[in-house]
């Protein structure tokens, strides 16, 4: 086995294979199901005037937070899509990883964040709706 291939294993087995013995992986994917849940409940209580206006700020701060959370998390089970054992050993498993109903909304949080990063401003209709980026 090459090495790239053992060390996308071990990552996933680390951190992903919530069915194994990895209890590192429990916590993790407990922990983003929490972070998703809390940030439902931002984005519900962003629609509330009175505590938006007074806390703007840490809700844009929670928000860029969530978005480089998720990036991470998502580049992790795209570079581990090797060592899963649905994809193991086929060509572009990270691809075949990319294009699967539980990643595909996750593209846009990523699509999102890359813009951020490479200067770019991005608005996100809805937060999964429709995308606009513009050079700033």
């Amino acid at each position: 086995m090459k090495t790239i291939a053992v060390v996308r294993a071990g990552v996933f087995s680390t951190l992903f294979d919530v069915d194994g013995k990895s209890r590192l992986a429990k916590q993790v994917d407990s922990f983003i199901t929490w972070l998703i849940i809390a940030n439902l409940v931002a984005l519900v209580i962003e629609h509330i005037p009175t505590l938006y206006a007074t806390h703007e700020a840490s809700f844009g701060l929670f928000d860029r937070i969530s978005i480089y959370i998720f990036t991470l998390e998502y580049l992790l089970r795209l570079f581990a899509a090797g060592g899963d054992p649905r994809y193991q050993g086929k060509r572009f498993a990270g691809l075949r990883f990319a294009v699967t109903p539980f990643a595909l909304p996750i593209s846009s949080s990523s699509l999102r964040t890359g813009c951020i990063c490479l200067g770019f401003s991005i608005w996100i209709s809805g937060r999964f709706g429709c995308c606009v980026c513009s050079v700033s």
